[in-house]
């Protein structure tokens, strides 16, 4: 197992873990062609150029821990059903990029998922 894919097994796994750090949050999502992104304050976002989907957020301070409510609004963007209580079925996130085809910027690295 890469550690992409560890680091990804940590963030979906239930009961929610109450360890991960913002920047293994960041190491994840650039892993996936996001950039990170500073806003005001503490506000940051996660963007992907290819998709032009974003993920906004706080950066935890002064403590790099993040929030419980963070670690499953990252499970819910990747519509992992555990976080969402929905089935299995259709829970691949499909994002249409500008030229109109298709992206899923988790691809084969949602475990256990089903195109349909």
């Amino acid at each position: 197992m890469t550690k992409k894919e560890k680091l990804l097994e940590k963030f979906l796994s239930k009961p929610l873990r109450r360890n991960l750090t913002f920047r293994e949050l960041v190491t994840l999502f650039q892993s996936l062609g996001y950039e990170l992104i500073n806003k005001e304050g503490s506000r940051v976002a996660l963007w992907n150029r290819v998709t032009g989907d974003i993920f906004d957020l706080h950066q935890p301070h002064p403590d790099d821990t993040l929030k419980l409510y963070v670690v499953k609004k990252v499970q819910e963007k990747m519509n992992y059903p555990a976080a969402s209580g929905r089935g299995i079925k259709n829970h691949r996130t499909t994002v249409v990029a500008l030229d109109g085809v298709g992206y899923n910027p988790f691809g084969a690295l949602v475990f256990g998922h089903t195109d349909g």
